[in-house]
């Protein structure tokens, strides 16, 4: 005896990005899944009495094979076709009732719908054009495939969650053939920035996205791995990074690469000196107590050798703040006049 209920066949999962995904199962109906048979016994039936609830294709009754002559599962007194070949699937009736094929209907997501947006589509589209298809969508009719249009018929505007698709052909001897569709949003951007000063670099590493569009000062680059080392130029560095969709939110940070700056002697009883790396001819020098009190700020001249010369011989013993800033230059340093 065949067994012939399946609330849900897996035919087909394919998931078409990290958060969508659709999986086949074939439509029955509440009704289709319950037969009422009479209770039976292995000297006696009686057509009507007794009825009981079991599942189509579980008979387990002793001698039920007596009253289910082409043994599809439905009793010869429920059986409006009695005469069904052994092999063949059957409805609540006992009737022929086919499945659409699984390799015929191509169902895509053809767009992620962003967190508050409603911009996600499915596409569906038959190989076979032989006879029209009503489309049902959570249980609600969304619209027709008509017989020999060769054009595939789309759902648009829907947003993030999961749906049901059912594709039930005007040939009611088919079987309706379902699929669980799940539409979800793009993971937000994820950027963690490791910099490095001291090697002049800093490394990415990135998550929720297939591809990242990167910007680096001036530089423009699309990569698809999720860590990444990039090198900083002296002075300041802007860099921000970008998914495939615009939901997903932007990154953006600064990093600064001083030059190197020297102060030497120190301690010092007047004169000391300042080496200023890299090619600016001018920067700004603060000097402040360690309490934060301004004394000095003036903007001096780097000569060709880099070194400039300040002198401290009118400041008090103690220790000081001395900051120098320029284009490419940002530098805090303690310095001690004895």
């Amino acid at each position: 005896m065949r067994t012939f209920l399946i609330l849900v066949s897996c035919v087909a999962s394919t998931a078409l990005s990290a958060q969508s995904s659709v999986s086949s199962f074939l439509g029955f109906q509440a009704s289709d899944a319950y037969m009422l048979y009479s209770a039976i016994s292995s000297r006696s039936f009686q057509e009507h009495s007794n009825e009981v609830v079991l599942q189509r294709g579980h008979l387990s009754f002793e001698d039920a094979g007596k009253f289910d002559y082409d043994q599809d599962g439905v009793l010869f007194a429920y059986d409006l076709c009695p005469n069904t070949a052994s092999d063949e699937w059957v409805d609540v009736n006992g009737c022929p009732q086919r499945t659409l094929e699984a390799k015929s209907i191509q169902i895509e997501i053809k767009a992620l719908s962003c967190i508050d947006s409603a911009d996600g589509s499915i596409r569906i589209a038959t190989s076979d054009h032989s006879m029209s298809y009503t489309l049902w969508l959570n249980d609600i009719v969304v619209g027709n495939m008509e017989a020999y249009a060769d054009h595939p018929f789309e759902i648009n505007a829907l947003e993030s969650g999961n749906y049901t698709l059912c594709i039930e052909a005007s040939d009611a001897s088919y079987q309706k053939r379902c699929y669980e569709l799940s539409i979800g949003s793009p993971a937000p951007l994820g950027v963690t920035a490791v910099e490095d000063l001291n090697k002049r670099n800093v490394r990415l590493e990135l998550t929720g996205s297939k591809s990242y569009t990167l910007r680096l000062n001036r530089e423009h680059s699309i990569v698809d791995s999720d860590q990444i080392e990039l090198s900083l130029s002296p002075g300041l560095n802007t860099l921000s990074v970008e998914g495939e969709l615009p939901c997903q939110g932007i990154f953006s940070t600064t990093f600064f690469v001083s030059e190197e700056v020297r102060v030497y002697p120190n301690p010092t009883q007047g004169q000391t000196q300042i080496h200023v790396g890299g090619s600016d001819p001018l920067a700004q020098l603060t000097i402040r107590t360690t309490a934060g009190e301004l004394l000095q700020q003036r903007e001096i001249t780097i000569p060709s050798n880099r070194t400039s010369v300040i002198d401290l011989a009118g400041f008090s013993n103690g220790i000081y703040l001395l900051e120098l800033r320029g284009r490419t230059v940002q530098s805090t340093h303690k310095l001690i006049k004895e």
